[in-house]
């Protein structure tokens, strides 16, 4: 499952494979590693406020983002310069009437304006030819990052499915789905908070590190110290029961992990190899860990090896919510039908439904093209695919059969 975070400011991309996020020894920011480990994701400045400008006569959307201040024209807070935010208010696919739930409402003069002058008139084009071209540039941003992640991990698109999350994901993700070949995609009932809601359910867990110097043998692991390398270990162990202790949990509640970094002889070669042991009892053991070293770098065969570091990561579970599973409804969505709106798009402008997502139920189908709103998303569903409300009110577009 490839998965995209689309906010205001970025769209992130990440997979996860057997029920398990990928994950990267150091995180990189700007070509720059640092020493930090984290889920393996790629951003792109592609987000709802992405500023959108012509240079050279080329329309180009972001990396520089309108934030939530000054913010997109149509906040009406003093932005000035036109966003994709800006694109989907003038093409009818956010209702400026129940932006927050009516709570705030957007300017769609103001949006209209910052395209016509920023976007249209530099590029000879209709104020809705311009508002749909950045949406189909920021689409197209979006299906690049995703191939170019797929093809990193070796994954192909006709063989995954795509969860769309964050509060202008909806927006985008049947259209990029399309661009890229997956067939199904998957948007949370809480896609808005996604990232929130994963975080308030996570495990408590503390990572800790180790330089060591442990030189071994070119063929025996065991010629290294391992009383050394244990004694590492125990003393990020003692480091992590305190904190523990102050989380509120007992030293038997915690589970252990370990991470070794090895470096070849000419110090060109250095890579993070998980560690089935956290306590080692003999040299055979860290041998099969070099021997695993050997076989992501075959360069390094022959050449002794070091361990350079450990990472421990220390882990409390915590009680998991179940979400809840609904019963099935009719297939028919006319209870939460609100009505209709014109938006436009490579059709030209036309009438389209328009429905209310809290009151979908599991069994509801809904045929595209349309619109489904909420008080946090919006979420586009294109010509050609359908909606359908899963037992967990989760919405699975995919195509129409």
């Amino acid at each position: 499952m490839v998965f995209i975070d689309i906010g205001g400011t970025s769209a992130d991309v990440g997979v996860m494979t057997s029920r398990k996020a990928e994950r990267q020894s150091e995180l990189e920011i700007d070509g720059a590693k640092i020493g930090v480990s984290g889920l393996k994701t790629s951003s792109i400045g592609a987000g709802g406020g992405s500023v959108c400008r012509v240079q050279g006569g080329q329309l180009t959307v972001g990396p520089e983002s309108a934030g939530a201040l000054p913010g997109p024209a149509c906040y009406g807070l003093g932005g000035t310069e036109p966003t994709v935010t800006d694109a989907c208010v003038v093409l009818g696919y956010i209702n400026p009437e129940y932006f927050l739930g009516g709570r705030r409402k957007l300017d769609t003069a103001k949006a209209y304006h910052a395209i016509k002058e920023g976007i249209a008139q530099p590029l000879d084009l209709d104020v809705e030819q311009a508002a749909l071209n950045i949406l189909k540039q920021q689409e197209a941003s979006c299906a690049q990052a995703i191939r170019q992640f797929l093809r990193q991990m070796d994954l192909e698109e006709g063989n995954t499915v795509m969860l769309s999350v964050g509060g202008a994901g909806g927006i985008y993700c049947n259209r990029v789905a399309q661009i890229i070949g997956i067939g199904k995609v998957h948007i949370p009932p809480f896609a808005a908070v996604f990232s929130a809601f994963g975080s308030s359910t996570l495990d408590i867990t503390h990572e800790y590190e180790s330089v060591l110097m442990l030189t071994l043998g070119i063929d025996e692991g065991s010629s290294g110290n391992l009383a050394d390398l244990n004694g590492a270990v125990e003393n990020l162990k003692t480091q992590s029961r305190r904190d523990m202790r102050t989380e509120g949990f007992l030293d038997e509640q915690i589970d252990y992990s370990l991470e070794l970094k090895f470096q070849s002889e000419s110090g060109d070669v250095i890579t993070w190899i998980d560690s089935p042991y956290v306590h080692f009892e003999n040299g055979h053991q860290l041998e099969a860990l070099c021997e695993s070293f050997r076989e992501i770098m075959p360069t390094a065969t022959g050449e002794p090896i070091s361990v350079r570091g450990i990472r421990l990561k220390a882990s409390c579970a915590l009680p998991h919510q179940e979400l809840p599973a609904y019963p099935l409804s009719e297939r028919e969505p006319m209870a939460a039908l609100k009505g209709s709106r014109a938006i436009y798009g490579e059709e030209g402008k036309r009438e389209v439904p328009v429905y209310d997502r809290q009151l979908l139920r599991c069994g509801n189908i809904i045929a595209g093209p349309a619109v489904i709103e909420s008080e946090d998303t919006t979420i586009v569903v294109s010509d050609g695919s359908k909606y359908s409300v899963d037992t967990f009110l989760f919405g699975v577009i995919e195509k129409m059969s």
